[in-house]
């Protein structure tokens, strides 16, 4: 992927001193997805609550040589070279 391609791709960034674990996130990226059903465990973003004052959003970036599709040890990974665009292959 050229850099410049790679300068223009968007990506989610969180801020966890404002995000209070309300998972409505989750439900957005479903339905910006295109899915048809609103699933949260189809969302590329996931709140994860530590205690109930401490939430967190983690969000896919897209890397552009994504690490985790070579860790995966169940290859349930696979990104696009063309677009960069990571699917998770559910089984």
């Amino acid at each position: 992927m050229s850099p410049a391609k790679f300068e223009s791709r968007k990506f989610v960034s969180v801020d966890p001193s404002k995000c209070t674990g309300c998972g409505i996130c989750e439900y957005a990226c479903t339905l910006e997805k295109g899915e048809a059903a609103c699933n949260p465990i189809k969302s590329r973003i996931r709140v994860v609550r530590m205690t109930p004052l401490f939430n967190f959003a983690l969000a896919c970036r897209f890397c552009e040589d994504a690490k985790c599709v070579t860790a995966c040890p169940e290859k349930a990974l696979t990104q696009s070279e063309k677009t960069g665009i990571l699917t998770v292959n559910e089984k």
